[in-house]
């Protein structure tokens, strides 16, 4: 479809009631892509820290509760589990944590 066309789609289904897609959805939608695009377009030396950093904040979000679950590790990071945990591990050798943090967390996400 042409872009006008693409325009004249959307105002049709505007007052579709099965346009379940809110204008705040696609905002959000469209925020989560640019920075996904920003950061394919880094370098992995620039990514590597950054994702370090989430990682262990997406571990601490989820160590009260054990661990974080499978389907949750796969959507945020894209990678199985065993990966994060991998990953995880390397991120808490670099000193990113308070070093009690990362002992939990080697303790948590340890492989079994």
């Amino acid at each position: 479809m042409s872009l006008d066309r693409h325009r004249q789609h959307d105002r049709d289904r505007a007052g579709d009631p099965d346009n379940v897609v809110s204008r705040a959805q696609l905002d959000a939608y469209r925020v989560r892509r640019r920075q996904r695009l920003q950061l394919l377009r880094q370098g992995p030396a620039e990514t590597a820290p950054r994702l370090g950093a989430e990682l262990i904040q997406f571990a601490c979000r989820w160590a009260p509760y054990g661990r974080a679950p499978d389907d949750e590790v796969f959507e945020r990071f894209g990678m199985a589990p065993a990966r994060f945990a991998r990953r995880l591990f390397e991120a808490l050798e670099t000193g990113e944590c308070a070093a009690d943090v990362a002992e939990t967390l080697r303790a948590i996400y340890r492989p079994s």
